[in-house]
C-alpha cells in the first residue's frame, strides 16, 4: 500500500513539474484579445486548513505540510470542471502560489494566505497582487488546492488530496464569499478540509449610468451634453477621462477630465459641443477609454443613447428608445437607492456585520418631480433571494426618502455582496429606469 501511495505521490509531483516545464518552454499564454475587457477581478484567501489524518506521523507528531494553490483558465467550451485532475489538459495557468506549515492529525491551522501575492508565479499580464485575478467572459476559471505531507524530506512526499473550485461570470457565478470543502484523493475522501474565500479585489469600478442629458446654450449653436458616472467599487478612483461619442466619433470638444471619484459617489461630466442635424444619431458616454484607472469591472464603462435632431428652426430632443430616459420636463418619478446600511452603518468592508442575523436597511429616494405609487424593494445576498427578501412601499412623495429595513438577514463569516433594487417589479413609470439599484460589500466577523 505504501509503495502504491509513494508511486502516486511521485507521479503527481512529476505532473506538476511537467506542467511547470511546459509553461516555461511555451511562455505565458497569449494576452486576451484587445476587444475583450475584464468583467471582474478577484482575490483568493486561504483562511484555514484542518488536517484529518497526519498519516506519516500517525497521531505521534506533526508533519510538514505544503499547500499548493493554482488558478487555471479554460475556454468556455471545455466541459466542467475544466481541467479536472489532469494538469496537462487544455487550459492556461494563470497563477500559482504555495505555503508551508506544520500540523498533526485533527489539527486546524489558520493561514489567511492571499493568492496572488508577491513571490507567487504569475503567468498572465493581468494578474498581480494589487489587481488580483482578471476574469473574462467566455472562460471558466479553475482554482485547485493540492496538499502534500513530508516527514522525511521533500524527496519522499505523501499526497493528501485536492479541492476544486470553478468560477466564471456565467451560470456558475464567481462564487464570492467563504467556502469550506473536504479534499478528495484517488476516488476516496482526502485528508484535509480547507476554508477559503473568493472576494472582489478592492478596486474602483467606474460605470457610465444610463443618463445623457442635452440642453440648449443661449446664443450658441452648441449643446450642453452631460453624462453621469458612478463609482460602484470599494476604492477611490484617480483622474479619469469622460468622452462623448457622436456616431462613434469623439468631437474635438467632446472630452473632459474628472479629478477622481470616491466609492459610492456620482460625478456629472459635461461638454459643450455642436450636435449634428437633422435626423437620428447615436450618442455614447465613454468613461476612462485610455484605461488610466484599473477597475474591478471594465465592461460597464459606456452607455449609448439615440438622439433625434430636428431641423435648425425647431427644437431638438433625445429620441425615444428603450434605453433613453423620457423627454426633459415630463413629470415622472425617479426612484434611486441612496444607501444600503448594515446594522445602521454604511459598510466599509472591515467589520460590518456579525456571523448570524443582521438588520439591513435600504434608503430609497424619489428624485423625480412626481409622487411614486406603490412599489417593491428587493434585497439579495450574493446574488440569491432569501425569505423576506422583498418588501412593499405604499408610495413615496417627490423629493422624499424612505428607509426600508430587512430584519435578521442571515450572513455568514466572510465577505458578502448586498444588492438593493427599488421598484423590483417595474410598477412605477420613471424618468430613468436604469438607476434603481445599489450594490455594496460587507464583511462579517465572529461575534467573539
Amino acid at each position: 500500500m505504501m509503495l502504491t501511495l509513494l508511486a502516486r505521490a511521485r507521479l503527481t509531483t512529476a505532473l506538476i513539474l511537467a506542467a511547470t516545464l511546459l509553461v516555461s518552454a511555451l511562455g505565458p499564454p497569449a494576452p486576451v484579445a484587445a476587444q475583450s475587457l475584464e468583467s471582474a477581478r478577484v482575490q483568493l484567501v486561504v483562511k484555514q486548513v484542518h488536517v484529518h489524518d497526519d498519516r506519516e506521523g500517525a497521531f505521534s507528531g506533526k508533519g510538514e505540510m505544503k499547500l499548493l494553490v493554482s488558478i487555471w483558465r479554460c475556454p468556455g467550451w471545455v466541459p466542467l470542471p475544466c481541467l479536472g485532475e489532469n494538469l496537462d489538459a487544455v487550459g492556461w495557468s494563470i497563477a500559482r502560489g504555495s505555503t508551508h506549515f506544520s500540523a498533526g492529525s485533527d489539527e486546524t491551522v489558520t493561514l489567511d494566505h492571499v493568492v496572488p501575492q508577491a513571490g507567487d508565479l504569475m503567468f498572465h499580464p493581468d494578474t498581480s497582487p494589487e489587481n488580483g485575478i482578471a476574469v473574462y467572459d467566455g472562460y471558466n476559471y479553475l482554482v485547485r488546492f493540492d496538499m502534500h505531507e513530508s516527514d522525511g524530506g521533500w524527496s519522499n512526499i505523501e499526497p493528501m488530496g485536492w479541492v476544486l473550485h470553478v468560477l466564471n461570470t456565467g451560470e456558475h457565478g464567481l462564487g464570492l464569499g467563504t467556502h469550506t470543502a473536504r479534499s478528495v484523493l484517488a476516488n476516496r475522501t482526502g485528508d484535509f478540509t480547507i476554508t477559503y474565500e473568493i472576494r472582489p479585489t478592492p478596486l474602483p469600478d467606474l460605470q457610465a449610468l444610463h443618463q445623457i442629458t442635452i440642453d440648449d446654450l443661449p446664443g450658441s449653436a452648441k449643446k450642453r451634453v452631460c453624462m453621469v458616472v458612478h463609482n460602484r467599487g470599494g476604492a477611490p478612483a484617480g483622474p479619469f477621462e469622460v468622452a462623448l461619442r457622436v456616431d462613434h466619433v469623439v468631437p474635438p470638444d467632446g472630452r473632459t477630465t474628472a479629478a477622481g471619484l470616491a466609492p459610492g459617489m456620482n460625478y456629472t461630466a459635461c461638454v459643450e459641443t455642436a450636435l449634428p442635424t437633422p435626423g437620428q444619431h447615436l450618442l455614447a458616454a465613454v468613461v476612462d477609454a485610455p484605461r488610466a484607472v484599473t477597475e474591478l469591472n471594465e465592461t460597464n464603462n459606456s452607455y449609448e443613447q439615440l438622439y433625434a435632431a430636428a431641423s435648425a428652426s425647431s427644437s431638438t430632443a433625445p429620441a425615444p428608445s428603450p434605453q433613453s430616459a423620457p423627454a426633459t420636463g415630463q413629470a415622472q418619478s425617479d426612484l434611486t437607492v441612496s444607501a444600503v446600511k448594515v446594522r445602521g452603518q454604511v459598510p466599509d468592508g472591515k467589520d460590518d456585520c456579525k456571523d448570524g442575523g443582521n438588520d439591513v436597511s435600504v434608503v430609497v429616494k424619489n428624485s423625480g418631480s412626481e409622487k411614486a405609487g406603490g412599489f417593491t424593494v428587493r434585497l439579495t445576498v450574493d446574488g440569491a433571494q432569501g425569505d423576506g427578501s422583498e418588501q412593499t412601499v405604499n408610495g413615496l412623495e417627490a423629493g422624499n426618502e424612505r428607509e426600508v429595513t430587512f430584519e435578521n438577514v442571515k450572513l455568514k463569516k466572510g465577505e458578502h455582496s448586498l444588492k438593493a433594487l427599488a421598484d423590483a417589479k417595474g410598477a412605477v413609470t420613471e424618468t430613468n429606469e436604469e438607476n434603481n439599484d445599489r450594490e455594496v460589500t460587507a464583511r462579517c466577523k465572529d461575534e467573539n
